[in-house]
């Protein structure tokens, strides 16, 4: 199988709408005047992403580690953004 990046196109919106779901969130908690990490927003999004399996090409793209680590990254970014 070769690689295009085409092939994200698919997962692209969803990722965005994560991203932007984050960093609503952190609005969210900061105004509640909580203390917001990386790792509450990655949890919230891991609430977010329990059942989207999103794939490829057929094939299933999330197993839970990768999952995890999707929600991490975008929970950093969201954290940075905001930051």
């Amino acid at each position: 199988m070769t690689f295009s990046p085409a092939m994200l196109l698919s997962i692209a919106p969803k990722l965005a709408e994560l991203l932007k779901a984050a960093v609503a969130h952190y609005g969210d908690l900061r105004a509640a005047g909580m203390t917001v990490n990386p790792d509450i927003l990655a949890a919230y999004l891991a609430v977010q992403v329990g059942g989207w399996n999103p794939s490829l090409a057929g094939k299933p793209v999330l197993d839970d580690e990768t999952r995890g680590s999707m929600c991490r990254f975008l929970a950093g970014v969201a954290f940075n953004i905001c930051k």
